[in-house]
């Protein structure tokens, strides 16, 4: 394995570590570039994506493949384009069964622009 994958909403240049704010214990808080070793698993953060009430849940299935993506109380914007970055693993620490870690900047060797329409079929949306 020679390459992490990175989702965002915004083209970058450089990849600088930002403290992260997740649901999933102490993994999913660090200051740092997380990454994944599955494409696919990082797509879904290069959507842009936003809670509309304070019941919002955004979720990924790592179990199925491709991953589903459910929203509840989430809107979806389908128009505008994310990117997926191919990362060098060398300063890249395995977190947890799917989640690595740079604690600094890294350059891409790559970029891919994501078009939502593209994965349209990923995506369950849900009220409540």
């Amino acid at each position: 394995m020679k390459f992490i994958y990175h989702g965002s909403k915004r083209k970058l240049e450089v990849l600088e570590p930002n403290q992260a704010f997740g649901f999933g214990g102490e993994a999913d808080c660090q200051n740092g570039v997380y990454g994944v070793v599955n494409p696919s698993l990082a797509i879904p953060f290069a959507l842009k994506i936003a809670a509309v009430s304070s019941n919002s849940v955004f979720k990924v299935d790592t179990e199925v493949n491709p991953p589903k993506i459910t929203l509840v109380n989430c809107e979806l914007d389908w128009s505008h384009r994310g990117y997926l970055y191919k990362l060098p693993i060398e300063s890249f620490e395995k977190l947890d069964q799917y989640q690595w870690v740079s604690r600094v900047p890294v350059i891409p060797v790559e970029v891919t622009e994501i078009n939502p329409e593209d994965y349209r079929g990923w995506v369950v949306e849900e009220t409540t």
